[in-house]
């Protein structure tokens, strides 16, 4: 790694190893800085204690947490988790360098992971009071940043990591006078690159409008975890066509691990619930009835997420979720537009062959895929953040900052969000 800063990684295992944990150290990875964890340890046996003693204070320089509710084990003669253990580890040994993220609660992702140690997991339920007392420890003591799903974990892991290692973009941003006082914000990063993507979708868009079918129309958003997906859906939503004074409806789901062979009825009880209804729909054909109902007076988004852990992937949330709605909806007064993000850098032969084929005909059924999710370029940037500063300045910040990240998405949003970079 091109520095000198190392991470030591902490974290609950089972409940977050499929997703969370790899999303984690790829974050880690990115800011090159070098991740500490078991998956690097070489040992076949030794006293686990004392080997995540010197994992800390020897090999790392900073200690990294993620908790989520998962307890895990607990050495023999010990009354706490190995989990624990390192925590208070590092209060003595790394207090002055060290971050703690626990999920939200109340998110999805929190209300997720809790449910897959319950449900799927089994964990005992004096387990799980024993972890809940941990983390409630944990957040008595501050120091602690909370997180909504696996991108904004991934994010503010890697910026934490960026922080740690580097001094930010001191130099230019200070020669920067227009930029004192005004920087861009987490809600402008929609408005950076993706112009070819937005092209792809008035395109569509307009090609449906031909026809006389639904107005409906599904786009796959499609590219590495944390390329700008969010972002990307905010900005299409942004050009979809409202007739009349009443704001769009958007509705967001995840697809949860726990979902992966569950197919379509999840996610159609999920969308119903915080559409309103109660009960939930529980299949296609109703959630399409009360879709319907909402599109007499405004255009309804659906905004899906992690589509890869869906059964079937690509091909399966076509069959068993979007055309059988389409075909249920009929004829409606204000469109329904659905933007799926798949979380991969390439997708399958399968999911390539579920998209539709553009020497055919489009209709409201059919998933277009947009053009995938890439590294951002310096003449992107530079445009942008002529909204903020000169067009000489902005011209070398982008030319700095793509050398600092190569232009990765998750890496350039953090250093813009860094206070060094505007300081």
């Amino acid at each position: 790694m091109a520095n000198d800063v190392s991470i030591f990684v902490s974290a609950t295992c089972k409940d977050i190893e499929d997703d969370l944990r790899p999303a984690v150290l790829d974050a880690i990875t990115f800011a090159k800085v070098e991740p500490v964890s078991m998956e690097s340890w070489e040992a076949d046996y030794i006293n686990a204690v004392e080997l995540c003693r010197a994992k800390l204070t020897v090999d790392a320089t900073h200690y990294l947490g993620v908790f989520g509710y998962w307890r895990g084990w607990v050495p023999d003669g010990q009354p706490r988790s190995i989990t624990e253990i390192e925590y208070d580890i590092a209060l003595i040994e790394r207090s002055h360098a060290m971050a703690i993220f626990i999920p939200n609660e109340t998110s999805r992702i929190g209300v997720a992971l809790r449910r897959r140690v319950d449900e799927v997991l089994g964990q005992a339920k004096a387990e799980t009071e024993a972890q809940l007392k941990f983390i409630s420890r944990v957040l008595a003591h501050g120091a602690v940043e909370q997180f909504d799903s696996e991108a904004q974990l991934a994010l503010r892991v890697q910026r934490k990591a960026v922080s740690w290692s580097q001094g930010g973009l001191r130099g230019i941003a200070r020669a920067t006078p227009s930029s004192a006082g005004r920087r861009p914000g987490e809600g402008s990063f929609a408005m950076l690159g993706f112009d070819r993507h937005v092209v792809a979708f008035r395109n569509i868009m307009g090609a449906l409008a031909l026809g006389d079918g639904p107005q409906a129309a599904c786009f796959l958003i499609r590219g590495p975890s944390a390329y700008g997906h969010k972002h990307l859906a905010r900005r299409l939503e942004q050009n979809v066509p409202v007739t009349n004074d009443m704001s769009l409806l958007r509705v967001s789901a995840g697809i949860a691990p726990a979902w992966r062979q569950a197919g379509a009825a999840p996610l159609i009880s999920v969308l119903s619930t915080d559409l309103g209804a109660d009960p939930a729909a529980q299949s296609p054909e109703q959630l399409a009835e009360q879709l319907k109902r909402l599109l007499e007076s405004r255009p309804v988004v659906l905004h899906i997420s992690a589509l890869q852990r869906y059964a079937g992937a690509v091909r399966g949330f076509a069959d068993s979720f979007w055309k059988p709605i389409v075909n249920a909806l009929g004829v409606t007064a204000q469109p329904l537009i659905c933007l799926a993000s798949i979380e991969s850098a390439a997708l399958d032969a399968e999911s390539e062959a579920a998209l539709h084929d553009d020497a055919n005909v489009p209709g409201p059924a059919d998933v277009f895929g947009l053009p995938p999710l890439t590294e951002f370029t310096a003449a992107e940037l530079a445009v942008w953040l002529r909204s903020w500063t000169t067009a000489d300045k902005a011209r070398d910040i982008a030319g700095t900052l793509i050398a600092e990240t190569n232009g990765v998405p998750f890496l350039l949003y953090s250093k813009l969000l860094e206070d060094s970079t505007w300081a």
